[in-house]
């Protein structure tokens, strides 16, 4: 890596780091003497001089310190996992290529059953679906980029590659005042030089173990039945919500999800499986790609 690339990636990602620990020091000293409003600030006093909890706002805020805390455990050993612990019977379902039509649709069964998920989104549906990825963060989602327009990145240069990662997680933290933590690259596509910005901007890469491919598959059920033949604790699956309409997933998922609990599996987002049942120090995984 040159200079250039080297103050490139610090000068652009200051102002993020910075939102976001301001956003975590206001948690803590709203936590401390009040809360949030409904709109995230910090709360006026209610009459009588009580003050009120810390509400949704502050909850998710709060929710986003402790993952961060259990992705930076987890960096302290690996740069990037594939699979959780296994001592747990808990799944992560993962979403990429978000959001899309079929978003709101997905989120609405997820909540209404409170099933957690995690999201990859791309840069460019971030910017046409923001009011999506609102709500995404105020259902306390949690939220990884997926680069800024789903290159594959071992094919790109050093400046390429830093620009796609970057550039698409500065989109979300726009909208979460959280500097994003989580990344996956799109095909799974990553070399050393992946690795080295993902470390510099304290990302956690994140593969998977199980891919029912409903990108490709064209009835729901033979994704429910390749994510139940492979699941075991631990595993992370990976689904698409986007970017075009995606019936057979969400139709898949809606039969997945009680088929899951019912064998005793708990659903969890990323930062939980970490925080329950830290992965193994070796992670399996695909090599790098070099294509």
């Amino acid at each position: 890596m040159n200079a250039a690339s080297s103050h490139g990636t610090s000068d652009r990602r200051r102002p993020l780091i910075a939102l976001a620990t301001a956003a975590a020091i206001t948690v803590v000293v709203a936590l401390a003497t009040g809360g949030f409003g409904s709109d995230g600030s910090p709360s006026e006093p209610t009459p009588g001089g009580a003050s009120p909890g810390p509400g949704p706002a502050g909850d998710v805020r709060a929710a986003l310190m402790r993952d961060d805390e259990a992705i930076d455990g987890v960096l302290g050993y690996t740069p990037f996992i594939s699979l959780g612990g296994a001592k747990h019977r808990e799944v992560a379902l993962t979403f990429d290529d978000g959001p899309g039509p079929s978003t709101p649709a997905l989120l609405d069964y997820l909540e209404a059953v409170a099933a957690p998920a995690t999201f990859f989104l791309i840069g460019r549906s971030v910017a046409r679906h923001p009011d999506v990825v609102r709500r995404q963060i105020d259902a306390g989602f949690t939220l990884g980029t997926h680069t800024e327009s789903h290159n594959r990145l071992a094919s790109r240069t050093f400046a390429e590659q830093e620009d796609e990662i970057l550039g698409g997680a500065d989109r979300i933290t726009r909208l979460s005042r959280h500097a994003v933590r989580l990344f996956r690259p799109p095909y799974g596509s990553y070399d050393a030089r992946t690795l080295r910005i993902a470390r510099a901007e304290r990302m956690l890469m994140v593969l998977w173990s199980i891919d029912p491919r409903d990108y490709t598959t064209r009835r729901s059920r033979q994704i429910v039945d390749a994510t139940l033949k492979a699941a075991r604790p631990g595993a992370i699956v990976v689904l698409h919500d986007g970017p075009g309409r995606r019936a057979r997933t969400l139709a898949a998922v809606r039969l997945l999800v009680p088929a899951l609990r019912r064998r005793g599996y708990r659903l969890v987002s990323l930062p939980e499986l970490l925080r329950d049942d830290p992965p193994p120090r070796r992670q399996p995984g695909p090599r790098p790609d070099r294509g």
